[in-house]
């Protein structure tokens, strides 16, 4: 958003930083209980996902009604490097290798008290059965 203003200088981009992943969260014990649903579920939002990215020209005004921000926002936002709104799926190995990385250096920094072991608390279709 900042970028769309008047005299905003960029002083870096997200380009170098690492990879920044976003993920659904579930209860765990009804994720366990509901394999099935869940991934049901994950495909419904991969199909709309795809379609979304078929027509970002409408995503693009769709998300900027419905968030109040402009469609020069939207624009950079949906059409960022590696950007994909049909790019959804379950926790990969990287995925929890990735932040369990996180979790051990905000652990070495002081930022969180203690270890935290992020494959304990993944749930993915391997780990339901």
């Amino acid at each position: 958003m900042a970028q769309e203003r008047p005299g905003t200088r960029v002083l870096s981009t997200t380009e170098i930083i690492e990879p920044d992943y976003n993920f659904y969260s579930a209860n765990g014990d009804y994720a366990r209980e509901n394999p099935a649903l869940v991934t049901h579920l994950i495909e419904i939002i991969q199909s709309v996902g795809r379609q979304g990215q078929a027509d970002l020209p409408g995503s693009i005004r769709t998300f900027a009604r419905e968030t109040g921000l402009s469609e020069a926002v939207m624009q950079r936002a949906l059409t960022r490097k590696g950007a994909d709104l049909g790019l959804v799926g379950f926790v990969e190995r990287k995925h929890v290798a990735y932040e369990q990385g996180v979790a051990d250096e905000f652990q070495r920094l002081g930022i969180i008290p203690r270890q935290l072991d992020i494959a304990s608390v993944v749930w993915t279709p391997q780990s339901a059965s």
